[in-house]
């Protein structure tokens, strides 16, 4: 399967999937799988100069064609043509460059996916906000089209490489699942917990995300089930018991301690001038006792104003005041100049619970 495009401008290069390059967005031809390995082995170098008498024994091994000398100053030759288009012979050379008996890449640290991964992956650690780590893991992860340098698995050279950044995924992973955790979305992420930790059940981290999840969604048994059988797990497979880190979530969850709370996610405040005051004197007297409705009401519409909007349940039997609650919540809206909607239900939906 062809991959799109990368729209970026300038000249860009993927390895994470099949080798391939692009320059504003539109593919180019690279050639022959040699001719692309010579780029990939360029690209793991990460710009240091990789002698030729290595790249030849890379492509071909220990027993080189009496033409490889030939055929690798070919190859180059061939790609600096096409990552440079419309440059004359002369001017080429400023991508791949030639250093001493050997070649070099020569591109921005942000023109390789898995450079750029590399980056992002530093960058969201350095993150004290979990929403902006959780977005910048999910966007450097967005990068991967496939394992890395994927028709080149079965290479020596490539090998090494691939398996370092496909490690580096999996840590991205479990860090994005982290910073999901602590931004407070641990009830939803527990199918995805579960998923990844099948994928890898020795890896004890996801085991601790997964109880961690579980807890704080109220599932307290469920959480220690799962430390069982992460315990039962280690044991039949390595015949070790748990590390640290689950030793002490084991111990926390049976102490149901308060340090694994949810943290709190601070709701950002209206930018605008402050609501109107929700209450008028003259409704005083329609709307007695009714002050943490209105409240929350308040609070809610407030909310939706910053763009985090939420449902709010209005319950209760016929004549305790309900539509005029509504009926408040929509003054204080229109009074911010927000869209103010109203449906009602026929008398089919109220013939029935």
């Amino acid at each position: 399967m062809t991959n799109p495009p990368v729209d970026r401008p300038g000249l860009t290069i993927s390895v994470l999937g099949e080798v391939r390059a692009a320059r504003d967005g539109e593919p180019l031809d690279l050639g022959g799988p040699r001719q692309r390995s010579v780029l990939a082995l360029l690209v793991i170098a990460r710009g240091d100069a990789i002698p030729a008498d290595r790249l030849i024994h890379d492509l071909w091994g220990d027993n080189p064609p009496p033409t490889a000398s030939g055929a690798l100053q070919a190859f180059v030759s061939h790609l600096r043509r096409r990552l440079e288009p419309g440059r004359t012979a002369r001017s080429r050379g400023t991508v791949i460059v030639s250093v001493g008996p050997g070649y070099a890449l020569r591109v921005p640290d942000d023109a390789v996916d898995a450079w750029r991964f590399e980056q992002q992956v530093r960058r969201a650690a350095k993150q004290s906000d979990p929403a902006v780590a959780a977005e910048i893991l999910a966007g450097a992860l967005n990068l991967w089209h496939g394992p890395a340098f994927s028709e080149y698995g079965d290479q020596p050279w490539a090998r090494v490489e691939a398996d370092r950044l496909t490690e580096l995924r999996e840590v991205a992973r479990e860090q994005l699942l982290d910073a999901r955790l602590r931004a407070g979305e641990h009830a939803v992420l527990v199918p995805e917990i579960e998923r990844l930790v099948a994928e890898q059940p020795l890896r004890e981290e996801r085991w601790r995300l997964l109880v961690l999840a579980l807890y704080r969604s109220h599932r307290q048994a469920d959480a220690l089930a799962a430390l069982r059988r992460a315990r039962q797990l280690l044991a039949d497979e390595l015949g070790v018991d748990p590390g640290p880190a689950l030793q002490e979530l084991e111990a926390e969850v049976l102490a149901q301690s308060p340090a694994l709370a949810p943290p709190v996610v601070a709701t950002p405040k209206p930018v605008q001038s402050p609501l109107p005051r929700p209450v008028s004197t003259s409704d005083a007297d329609d709307l007695v006792d009714r002050g943490p409705e209105l409240d929350e009401l308040t609070a809610a519409i407030a909310e939706a104003r910053t763009g985090r909007g939420r449902v709010v349940l209005i319950e209760g039997p016929a004549g305790i005041g309900k539509s005029r609650l509504l009926a408040e919540a929509r003054r204080v809206a229109a009074g911010l100049d927000l869209r103010v909607v109203t449906a009602r239900g026929s008398q089919l939906e109220k013939e029935y619970g």
